[in-house]
């Protein structure tokens, strides 16, 4: 099959049973114990500061925390972003970035959107943003890596598959092919989606 290519406590309660015939007094806490052990929040770094300049040449170490934003974004796309202090959307704010970006290089190959269709409801602009955020992250997290290698194509599905579990958790409907996938990677994780990709004989740009 070708393709065309388009450009994520329990409180401990210390209880005593207080012993038979007590009478006992019950040992002092150590001081340490007494204390506050909440870890502090983690900070939060505007997306603004995260994404950088656009259009500029990122070194690693710039581009590292963006994949490591669109991995936590990624497990609840839907929900709130409080580092997005930019006047548009997270989807957007990031697709502006990386169309703009002269490092990373996506190639979004069609395969599960075109077998998906007809299969359920429509997937196709979850798994195209899930995928095509997904493929950036792992690229930056991969260097060299070729974009259209299938390495780096199943790695945008393992992404699609966490905002269709997301659009599934806010009540959309479910999509076969999907299903498929999310219970194939349930299974066995990457292994089982490059097997899929196989059995697929998708072939993505010129390979």
């Amino acid at each position: 099959m070708r393709t065309a290519a388009v450009v994520l406590g329990i409180a401990w309660m210390l209880v005593f049973a207080p012993a038979c015939g007590g009478g006992r007094r019950p040992a002092s806490r150590p001081a340490a114990l007494t204390q506050d052990i909440t870890p502090p929040p983690r900070r939060v770094e505007p997306l603004s500061v995260i994404l950088g300049a656009l259009g500029a040449h990122q070194s690693p170490a710039q581009l590292a925390p963006i994949a490591a934003f669109i991995r936590r974004w990624e497990l609840d796309p839907f929900g709130p972003v409080p580092e997005n202090d930019l006047a548009m959307s997270t989807p957007a704010a990031l697709m502006m970035w990386l169309t703009q970006q002269p490092d990373i290089t996506v190639t979004a190959c069609m395969a599960v959107q075109t077998l998906a269709e007809g299969h359920g409801a429509d997937v196709g602009p979850v798994v195209t943003m899930g995928s095509t955020f997904g493929m950036a992250a792992y690229l930056i997290e991969h260097p060299g890596a070729s974009s259209t290698s299938p390495e780096v194509q199943t790695g945008g599905i393992e992404s699609a598959l966490r905002w269709y579990a997301a659009s599934l958790r806010r009540g959309d409907a479910h999509n076969d092919v999907l299903d498929e996938l999310a219970a194939r990677y349930a299974s066995g994780g990457m292994a089982e989606l490059l097997a899929w990709w196989t059995e697929h004989g998708v072939v993505c740009g010129d390979g």
